[in-house]
């Protein structure tokens, strides 16, 4: 029962019956309604219209009423019914498989899933990478040939296997003893395996004694070794693709083992070379080489690869054929070069490497592969497409299929003819494509101009490409544009109007007297029409002819229309005539000024869909809640604002909700309100349509889902056939079109579309375009990109524990090309393994970086769930929402299970440690263990470090263990395992213990035993011991160390001294360098005998591999006279001269570095030398550019060359060194003789970020300038386009390349009014490397209003930094007037704002926007909107955007204390890391990991204590090391190092690290703390410090606070100061900019001293580029020199600077030249690279200054280096010959109208200086003066108000304030006033600021020191009593702010407590202390007998007003003594 009416009541029958219910319990309700009598007066009976509704047949009961039951649409399955027994609606409809929907005819319905889809769970999922899915419904995928199905991806058939069909059964076996590549397609594919030989069908196994590579290539006979080699290893059956007989010489013999000779073997040599070139992309192509003296008689023994550029090819196949002896023989080498591709092309070096066994031969075949192209060129892309006659016609080409050229010499003809060389612009050439622009000249006569390409392709055959033809148009008609006027309503009421409108094509000399403008009611045309009085025609493009040239044309309307009375109203038709020729008509209405009217609309647009609502400002018309509207025939709903303010304009607000509105197009609205109507139209835009994904691959083929919407009912009716669309100006395969799904209330519908190619086949934004017939065109972009590739994995291989051998044990670095910079958390990794790929694992992506052209990707492998080894497969898969994903596969990976290896042995007769034998590198007794031997009779330990133990514990021991060795014939049991490190899953390195039993032989055949695995320890030999050998120095006999050149021009000679357990008898012992005998040997006398033995030794050159600058030999001293038996043996070092291992530029260019494979001497430079010429070899400096130096890293390995301006240097280019300069650091080489090296490209290209600066709207009347910048020191280029207009874009296309956009005024190629613009633009550096598209939006307004410039319009900070939102605001161009402009603020999009950041945004109103740190959250991005009004006129709005990325802050890792530190190890230790944290977030939990390795002199090892156990450190932030817990540093040994990894516990950011050398004493040593402070930052982990600022370094000294500290700075020597605090000044010299430096506190005395170390980083200020300063505007764009004095601008701009610490801050300041720097005037900092100002009269020099965010200068740059502006006075000069200082006056005004605080204080500047200069001369009067003064210093208080309170924009009013103050002419009483109240106003707002510099405060001290001045000469006592006010706020506030100002540096000095040593007040204390002080003994002041008194005497009268006690002011309590005060002077 429900309780309703049953007349309500349809679809249903109801029955109606009265009941009563009561609310007494057992009671009953009488029919009357009466209740018995039992129940309390307080309860009654109520009546109730009870009914019961049936619904009928196809309707269900929906609460009160009847509803309609839902429908399935035919081809849904159904289940349930409706109406169900219960009454309701249960009908369930199900789509069938293959179909997405709710399957319901009123919903959406059942939509196929489109092309590239399948169906699973009721989702169209896109189908996977090679997959077959090429039709409609489709409930499942298959897997293309090669690919089987494994979960939801299709996988590559692992080798062995194959699949020739599409479908989803599991990849084919090829038959036994078979493999296959990965992804084989057919069983043709399967070829034999190593071993065996045959066909894709059987193989047959190799016999015994040969091996077999496999394939069809017959089974080899295996080698026999010679009589002089020895053999490992056999050749049993199937061996393999390697002969698995190994023949190695035997000492002192050479060769291959198959041949074995005495002497050293000669170098091959090339004798001749078949093919030196061939092309890229080109299979097979054969080269055949004749080396002489290359012994390869066993093609197994030799590999080859190919090295182009980084990129390294295998070469697929070698034949060599060998004649001869080892020794001489000439080898037929037959070269199949690999595959090429056409982007590697260039020189190329072929590396044949020649295995003999005991050496590796190589050798080095040149070859040039050369691009390959085919058949002519193909013209992509040409504009424009028609030119009018008279026009310039620069076409612009993009052609395709072509080899790059430099120039355009007879490329391009047209109608037949050759096109100059000289008029022909080479915008890009590679082999991606050619852009050419082509100046063909002014177009004579009308017709078709046809322009064709001639090309030569790579086999020389020429071509012609298809002719593009221009049509040559004939000029058109002059008209106006009738859309252009303005205003187009006026009041008849309003008197005379100025109207203007936009002519075109009239004559660029058109004459005003020609034009004729006449006014006619639009209903009575035939009337005689009014002609109007023309005032103006203004040209508005400069040196045009008539084509295009655009006029605005100015006239007058009279008073009232032609007709008087009631008709005075109405339509009007504008008719223009010029010489007699009709131009067009225009539009106006005249309103009488009660007429019903709209005012202004807001938006003027709608979208489709949006529940916006519609704001219409009417007048004359009050609308009431009666009031109706209606869209149409649609009804809306409105309500009325009521607002005061508004009705005194004579303004109602009405805010219209519309209805839905389903179609887009022009709306009529009608607004009614009772008798009066009011219609205006109202335009809905269909949303642009969604893409999904937004991107795809260049080579097309995806896709892609566009939805478009605004179609309304059409959506139903469209057919596929009345579909295209076009990516990139290439059609698109449509599909599927429809059917239209339900959004938000109305149709969408779907696209589906299989993407073009990309243009030119190159990645970036493509514009869409989708056409639908009868419908306007729609827009939409869609990116383009290169899918990653990885060209190399770092280590390509790893265990199946994982581990990998990097630096954090267990990860990969893939170089990945093409990759997006995007946040960690969007990449994923997995690893593909096992026999078919069948397992996967998890890894994690633990870093990215670069991004963009390359990348490193970082990769964590897992243990993994195999003991068998495998190829694997890395995939890394970037996903982000609405785009496709990009996996980047390596499958060139191999799983190991690695075999153990015997690193190192090591034998001690005596163990030091109860936990390990060998501890801090020392056996017992202190006694350095023997490698790689043990000593004969006698027992002793050996250790054995083996790589890839596995299955050990710290427990294993014994039998159990089942590890052994087995030395001279008996096992022995494992004792211990010393220690575990590197562990990996089941894998570890390990330090293995056993004691071993005396032996009596050499132990030759000594294998170790782990498990299973068997290991030779080859080289292993048991010697007698205590013989030892050492080197001295011939003659001189000085110790020195083993070690000598590689190669010499004179014989190397030392003595090596042999002592100890060794026959001394005669005879002369043999000496060997490894196998290479000493070249002589010579006995020598010993000067008092004794037990040695010395021998004058000749070493032989040294022509094996040389690692790091030097090798490794063993030296060994061997006893001929004894058998051998007596042996003694050390290392000896061979140094090679130094060799560069690459010059790579840095990703900005700024510099090239050049990487020296050793340290280096500096090619003896001094470390301060910075001259490049006194090492590089150039021959043009210019190539470095101007002031380019040097820089040695302190280890002499890194040369660093610092570009200077203008530089030239480019990759590719050759970079040397000046012959037999450089040498090794040890001086042990010979020097460098052959040194030139290829300059490389950045290892990571860092792409070009592009800033796009502009309005980000144009009215009807302005111009568009749009300017690009970037951060590079090299010349860039800019392309400009527009995606969603052809029109606009084939005009931008036609643009030479330019920073700066320009469009003239009334944007004429921007046709569209109330559209908004996709202006896009690419930049391209001197590397190549090309920025991803910026796309700026600009909006067309149909009405004038100003505009607004963010500078920059993207902003990057931290969440740690404040930052200021600012730009300036333009009045528009139209003849409105100029009024004040308001400002609002609002968030559009990110996070909720933070702390104070909300207050602030809700009352900001002006043109900035300051945000304190704290504000932002860290990897957030917001966009903040500025609504920008004129006055109260709400049609006058504009709206301009900012974006603020807010990039997230590194961890930091820190240790306490310095970089190195000496501690007592019997005392213990602290490491203090709790200084480590995440910036971002102060409540982050951190994870900590210690660690401590130590070079114990043979390797790096785990740190351990006494007993040998390995160190544990913990896990929190302090680590701590137990008194007499670890051994003393040996004296000269490396130190222990410890580390700390942080990480932060969520994973979200990469762990970092931070590192301290730890050198340990045995005894007690002062513990040392050491800390820097300064102005800088933190590069990479690195202190970086600035040498302009003091720099303070602090000793802390647990000896005590007054015990000396030595210091010693690095380079540089010891530094003669002792006090705790080392305080650097700039003018010190002490440090220079871009050094690292070394400093060293060492406190205490003797062995108890201790020290330590820190290393810092300075400085280096911006570099690279150039400034310039030229008049504003110039048409042309050429640089002018001169202009008016403070009324015309002048642009100071600085170009191509870059500092690796960006962002940049640009400072700008001008003054007469020749005038000295104190004369300068400067303006204030800004991020902006250019500034607009005007200048005073005079030959002005202007200057610049870059700054980088750590603070370091540039220097100052002189911007009129080519030519000081010469500024005069101006045409309009005033009578008495000054400059026109009412213009100036009038244009502070208007910026003042602006709120523009920092262009309004750069024209207080100029005309301070301006005014100081005619105040001079007497040109003003000082009347005159000191008006201009007081107006200037009101408009500077004006500035200031506008400014948020930051010090740099205290500090800018400050020094505009003191210009103003200190003019000759002085200052009046209201200047006084002004003067001081300014710098009250800027000290009193102290939230925002940071405390003032010397120089600002000084400069607010200049500006109350000149009022103060006036003042006592005006003697104006009312001015007196509110200067007193003013004054004492001002200068207390000074005080403040200027103590406050505390750098770094200064802080630490205060927290020492130092001050009475050093005076905080080092800025000029007495330049401070004399502008600060206040005479004592004058009127009116007077002096206590106290220090801390000193009392103002204030006048009775004054005193009562200022409520001031009658003793006077106590000064001193109220402020702060700086300085010592001067006789007389109170400070």
């Amino acid at each position: 029962f429900t309780e309703l009416k049953c007349e309500s009541v349809v679809n249903g029958v109801c029955s109606e019956e009265i009941v009563w219910q009561n609310n007494c319990t057992g009671a009953k309700c009488n029919p009357n309604g009466t209740i018995d009598d039992r129940c309390e007066s307080e309860f009654s009976c109520s009546m109730f219209d009870i009914s019961e509704v049936n619904c009928s047949s196809g309707f269900y009961l929906d609460g009160s009423s009847c509803s309609a039951c839902s429908r399935c649409i035919a081809i849904a399955n159904q289940s349930g019914s409706c109406p169900d027994a219960y009454g309701n609606d249960s009908l369930t409809c199900v789509c069938p498989r293959g179909y997405v929907g709710d399957g319901m005819m009123d919903g959406s319905g059942c939509v196929p899933c489109p092309i590239g889809t399948y169906e699973a769970d009721g989702v169209c999922l896109r189908c996977p990478a090679h997959s077959s899915c090429k039709q409609l419904a489709l409930t499942d995928f298959l897997c293309a040939p090669g690919y089987s199905r494994k979960g939801d991806q299709c996988s590559a058939c692992r080798p062995g296997k194959y699949k020739d069909a599409d479908g989803n059964e599991p990849c084919a076996s090829c038959p036994a003893n078979h493999t296959s590549p990965t992804a084989a397609t057919s069983k043709f594919y399967c070829q034999c395996l190593p071993g065996y030989f045959g066909d894709y069908n059987q193989c047959t196994i190799c016999l015994s004694g040969q091996y077999g590579v496999g394939g069809s290539t017959p089974c080899q006979d295996c080698r026999t070794c010679d009589s002089n080699a020895t053999m490992t290893g056999g050749c049993p059956p199937g061996t393999g693709p390697r002969d698995g007989t190994t023949c190695t010489c035997n000492k002192g013999t050479f060769g291959n083992g198959v041949q074995c000779v005495t002497a050293a073997l000669p170098d091959p040599a090339i004798v001749s070379q078949s093919l030196t070139s061939g092309f890229c992309q080109n299979w097979g192509q054969v080269t055949n080489v004749v080396i002489s003296n290359f012994p390869a008689f066993f093609e197994a023994d030799l590999s080859a690869w190919a090295t182009i550029g980084s990129q390294v090819y295998w070469v697929p196949s070698i034949r060599v054929k060998t004649q001869g002896t080892i020794t001489k023989n000439n080898a037929n080498v037959s070269i199949t070069l690999p595959y090429v591709p056409n982007s590697q092309f260039g020189m190329s070096v072929i590396t044949l490497a020649l295995d003999l066994g005991s050496m590796l031969m190589t050798i080095n075949v040149p070859f040039e592969f050369k691009p390959f192209i085919s058949g002519p060129s193909v013209i992509a892309d040409s504009t424009p497409d028609s030119v009018l006659v008279g026009q310039n016609l620069t076409v612009s080409f993009k052609l395709r299929n072509l080899l790059p050229v430099t120039n355009g010499a007879d490329l391009v003809y047209v109608n037949g003819g050759a096109v100059k060389a000289s008029d022909i612009t080479v915008v890009r050439s590679n082999l991606q494509g050619t852009a050419l622009l082509v100046a063909a000249g002014v177009a004579q006569n009308s017709g078709t101009l046809l322009i064709g390409v001639k090309t030569t392709d790579s086999l020389s055959n020429v071509a012609w490409s298809a002719n593009v033809s221009v049509q040559v148009r004939p000029l058109p008609s002059p008209s106006v544009l009738g859309s252009s006027v303005y205003p187009t309503r006026v009041s008849t009421s309003d008197g005379a109007v100025d109207v203007q409108v936009l002519a075109q094509n009239l004559p660029g000399d058109a004459f005003l007297g020609k034009l004729a403008v006449s006014l006619v009611r639009q209903r009575k045309a035939s009337a005689a029409p009014q002609s109007l009085t023309v005032k103006s025609l203004t040209s508005l493009v400069d040196g045009c002819g008539r084509a295009n040239c655009v006029h605005k044309l100015v006239f007058t309307l009279p008073s009232s229309s032609p007709e008087s009375g009631a008709l005075a109203s109405g339509t009007f038709v504008l008719n223009f005539t010029y010489a007699g020729d009709a131009l067009g008509t225009a539009l106006l209405t005249y309103a009488q000024p009660t007429d019903p009217e709209v005012a202004f609309v807001s938006p003027a647009t709608m979208v489709v869909g949006s529940a916006r609502k519609l704001s219409v400002y009417v007048r004359n018309m009050a609308v009431g809640s009666s009031a109706t509207v209606k869209f149409g025939a649609l009804a809306g709903t409105l309500s009325v604002f009521q607002s005061f303010l508004l009705g005194l304009l004579g303004l109602q607000r009405v805010d219209i909700q519309p209805p839905v509105i389903s179609a887009a197009g022009s709306w009529v609205v009608t607004l009614t309100s009772g008798a009066k109507t009011l219609s205006f139209p109202v335009v809905f835009e269909a949303p642009p349509p969604t893409v999904t994904p937004q991107d795809g691959i260049v080579a097309g083929g995806d896709i892609v889902t566009i939805t478009v919407f605004g179609l309304g009912d059409r959506a139903t009716t469209v057919k596929a056939s009345a579909v295209r669309v076009t990516v990139g100006g290439a059609a698109a395969n449509v599909s599927v079109v429809g059917p239209p799904v339900m959004s938000g209330g109305f149709a969408a519908l779907p696209i589906v579309i299989e993407t073009p190619p990309a243009p030119d086949g190159a990645a970036g934004v493509a514009q869409g375009e989708v056409k639908i017939d009868r419908i306007d065109p729609l827009w939409f972009t869609f990116e383009y990109f290169s899918p990653p590739v990885v060209s190399k994995a770092d280590p390509s291989n790893a265990t199946v524990s994982g581990f990998t051998g990097s630096a954090e044990g267990n990860t990969v670095t893939l170089t990945v090309a093409n990759v997006p910079r995007a946040p960690l958390s969007a990449y994923t990794a997995r690893i593909l393994y096992g026999a078919d790929g069948e397992l996967e694992a998890a890894g994690k992506v633990v870093s990215v970086r670069g991004g963009g052209a390359v990348a490193r990707v970082k990769v964590q492998l897992p243990p993994l769930k195999s003991a068998v080894a495998s190829s694997a497969v890395i995939r890394v898969a970037l996903t982000r929402a609405g785009r496709a994903t990009r996996e980047a596969v390596f499958d060139g990976f191999t799983l190991l299970v690695p075999a153990p290896v015997v690193g190192l042995l090591r034998w001690c007769a005596q163990c030091k440690g109860t936990t390990a034998c060998i501890v801090g590198g020392k056996c017992g007794g202190g006694a350095a263990p023997i490698v790689g031997q043990a000593g004969v009779g006698q027992a002793g330990t050996l250790v054995a470090s083996v790589r890839n133990a596995r299955g050990l514990s710290p427990g294993s021991a014994g039998q159990s263990s089942r590890v052994s060795i087995t030395v001279g014939g008996s096992p022995v049991w494992l004792k211990r395992v010393a220690s575990l490190k590197d562990v990996s899953g089941n894998f570890s390195t390990a330090e293995l213990e056993f004691d071993l039993p005396a032996q009596v032989g050499a132990c030759d055949g000594s294998v170790l035993t782990l498990g299973d695995s068997v290991v030779q320890l080859a080289g292993f030999s048991c010697v007698p011991t205590g013989a030892n050998v050492s080197c001295l120095s011939y003659p001189g006999l000085l110790p020195i160390p083993c070690s000598g050149p590689t190669q010499s021009t004179t014989p190397f000679q030392f003595v090596a001294r042999v002592s100890g357990s060794f026959s001394m008898a005669s005879g002369t012992p043999v000496v060997y360098f490894d196998d290479t005998p000493a070249v002589s040997v010579v006995r020598q006398s010993v000067a008092g005998g004794g037990a040695k033995l010395d021998l004058l030794v000749t070493a032989p050159a040294y022509k094996g591999s040389v690692v790091g600058g030097s090798a490794g030999v063993e030296l060994s001293v061997a006893n001929k006279v004894s058998g051998f038996s007596q042996y003694a043996s050390t290392t000896f070092t061979y140094w090679a001269a130094p060799a560069i291992g690459s010059v790579v530029f840095d990703p900005l260019g700024l510099s090239a570095v050049i990487t020296f494979d050793q340290p280096t001497n500096r090619g003896g430079m001094d470390p301060t030398n910075t001259d490049c010429s006194a090492v590089l070899d150039i021959k043009d400096a210019s190539v470095l550019g101007d002031g380019a130096t040097c820089l040695w890293s302190a280890q002499g390995d890194v040369l660093t060359i610092m570009l200077g301006t203008g530089a030239k240097l480019s990759p590719g280019d050759q970079v040397g060194l000046q012959v037999g300069k450089v040498g090794s650091a040890n001086g042990l080489s010979a020097p460098m003789l052959q040194s030139t090296a290829r300059a490389d490209p950045p290892a990571i290209p860092l792409a070009p970020e592009v800033v796009v600066m502009g309005p980000s709207s144009v009215d009807p009347c302005g111009s568009l300038e749009l300017f690009a910048t970037t951060l590079s020191p090299r010349p860039v280029t800019y392309a400009w386009s527009c995606t969603n207009d052809n029109a606009l874009d084939a005009a931008l296309q036609n643009l030479a390349p330019s920073d700066t956009l320009r469009l003239g005024a009334g944007t004429p190629q921007m046709t569209t009014a109330g559209k908004t613009y996709s202006i896009s633009v690419v930049a391209t550096d001197f590397s190549g490397a090309q920025s991803d598209p910026v796309v700026f939006q600009v909006f067309k307004a149909s009405a004038p209003a100003p505009q607004f410039v963010f500078e920059p319009p993207v902003v990057s900070t931290t969440a740690d930094q404040p930052i200021l939102l600012a730009g300036r605001a333009q009045f528009s161009d139209c003849p409105v007037p100029r009024e004040s402009v308001n400002f609002t603020w609002s968030q559009t999009s990110g996070p909720a704002l933070q702390g104070g950041g909300v207050a602030t945004l809700a009352t900001a109103d002006l043109p900035q926007l300051y945000l304190p740190a704290g504000s932002l959250l860290a990897g957030g991005q917001y966009v903040f909107q500025l609504t920008l009004q004129v006055g109260s006129d709400v049609s006058k709005t504009s709206t301009a955007q900012v974006t603020v990325v807010v990039d997230p802050l590194p961890l930091v890792a820190s240790i306490k204390g310095g970089d190195s530190i000496l501690a007592s190890a019997s005392q213990g230790f602290v490491l203090n890391a709790s200084g480590s944290g995440d910036p971002d977030s102060s409540n982050q939990t951190l994870n900590y990991t210690w660690t401590c390795t130590w070079f114990d002199g043979v390797q790096t090892a785990p740190c351990t204590d006494v007993t040998g156990k390995t160190l544990d450190l913990g896990t929190g932030s302090v680590a701590q090391v137990a008194a007499n817990a670890m051994l003393a540093t040996p004296d000269g040994a490396a130190p222990y190092i410890f580390t700390v990894t942080v990480r932060d516990a969520a994973g979200l950011k990469e762990a970092v690290q931070a590192s301290v050398e730890v050198e340990l004493a045995a005894g007690v040593v002062a513990s040392l703390g050491l800390g820097v402070s300064g102005i800088g930052g933190s590069r990479d982990g690195d202190v970086v410090l600035d040498t302009n600022y003091r720099v303070v370094f602090v000793a802390e000294c647990s000896l005590g606070s007054d015990k000396p500290v030595n210091w010693t700075l690095q380079p540089g020597g010891a530094l003669n100061w002792t006090n705790p605090v080392l305080v650097v000044e700039p003018s010190s010299g002490l440090l220079q900019d871009g050094l690292a430096y070394t400093v060293t506190a060492e406190c205490g005395q003797g062995a108890a001293a201790g020290s330590s170390s820190l290393g810092l980083q300075m400085n280096e200020g911006p570099s690279g580029g150039k400034c310039t300063a030229c008049l504003s505007g110039s048409a042309d764009g050429t640089c002018v020199k001169s202009g008016a004095a403070i009324v015309d601008s002048f642009m100071i701009s600085c170009d191509s600077w870059a500092d690796q610490d960006g962002p940049l801050m640009y400072s700008f300041g001008f003054g007469m030249a020749g005038a000295s720097a104190n004369e300068t005037l400067w303006l204030a900092p800004r991020t902006t690279s250019f500034v607009e100002v005007s200048l005073p009269v005079g030959q002005i020099a202007v200057y610049a200054e870059v700054f980088d965010d750590f603070g370091a200068s540039s220097g100052v740059i002189v911007a009129t280096q080519d030519g000081n502006l010469m500024v005069g006075a101006g045409s309009a000069r005033r009578a008495q010959g000054g400059v026109n200082w009412t213009a100036a006056m009038s244009k502070l005004g208007e910026l003042s109208a602006k709120k523009s605080a920092v262009d309004l204080n750069a024209q207080l500047s100029t005309m301070s200086v301006q005014l100081d200069s005619e105040s001079s001369s007497g040109t003003l009067t000082a009347t005159m003066a000191r008006n201009y003064t007081e107006s200037m210093l009101r408009r500077a208080r004006e500035g200031l108000s506008y400014a948020v309170r930051t010090t740099p924009a205290v500090c800018e009013s400050l020094g505009v304030g003191k210009a103003l103050a200190q003019t000759p002419a002085g200052l009046g009483v209201g200047g006084v006033s002004q003067a001081v109240a300014l710098v009250r106003d800027a000290v009193s707002q102290r939230a925002n600021m940071e405390g003032l510099s010397e120089a600002c405060a000084l400069s607010g001290l200049g500006v109350v020191d000149a009022a103060r001045g006036a003042l006592a000469g005006l003697r104006n006592a009312a001015a007196d009593v509110a200067y007193l006010g003013d004054e004492s706020t001002a200068l207390l506030g000074l005080s403040y702010l200027f103590g406050w100002k505390k750098t770094a540096a200064d802080k630490a000095l205060s927290a020492t407590g130092n001050q009475t040593t050093f005076s905080m007040m080092r800025r000029g204390a007495a330049t401070l202390a004399a502008n600060m002080s206040v005479p004592m003994g004058g009127s009116g002041f007077s002096v206590g007998g106290s220090r801390r008194e000193a009392r103002i005497s204030v006048p009775a009268s004054m005193a009562a007003r200022l409520n001031l006690p009658d003793e006077g002011v106590n000064v001193v309590a109220s402020a702060s003594a700086y300085a010592p005060a001067a006789a007389g002077l109170l400070v």
